[in-house]
């Protein structure tokens, strides 16, 4: 093959690399974010609380965190609670009449853009109520 003939061949190579170098760090952009979820029963209530982690400050005070459900039997997840995070990345909230027995608990923090921080999305390890 001729240098001439060659030349679009690496040009494409060229592109396909390139390509593939910017969409990787593009999904995993963004400040790591963790998650905690517990739970203290309370007869026909609940008291769930945990805690934010981040390298950055800005990812950890202010943040939402969402409260989810999803009974035994069904494939989604229905939002209880929204809280909001403290300064130092604590959060809890008392949940009573929407309480599910047998049902899967879930917190989650949704990517959040804080000033010039990009704080990944976070979801807790899942508890189960029965």
């Amino acid at each position: 093959m001729s240098a001439i003939a060659a030349r679009p061949l690496r040009i494409l190579a060229l592109v396909l690399v390139a390509s593939l170098g910017v969409a990787a760090p593009a999904a995993a952009s963004g400040v790591r974010t963790t998650l905690t979820l517990h739970l203290s029963p309370d007869g026909t209530a609940a008291y769930f609380y945990g805690l934010v982690r981040s390298g950055k400050p800005a990812c950890v005070a202010g943040r939402s965190v969402r409260i989810q459900v999803s009974p035994t039997g069904t494939d989604g997840w229905l939002t209880m609670e929204t809280v909001t995070t403290n300064r130092d990345g604590t959060w809890s909230d008392w949940v009573g009449a929407g309480m599910i027995a047998g049902g899967y608990y879930r917190a989650v923090a949704p990517r959040a853009r804080v000033g010039s921080a990009d704080c990944r999305p976070a979801v807790a390890k899942t508890l189960f109520v029965d």
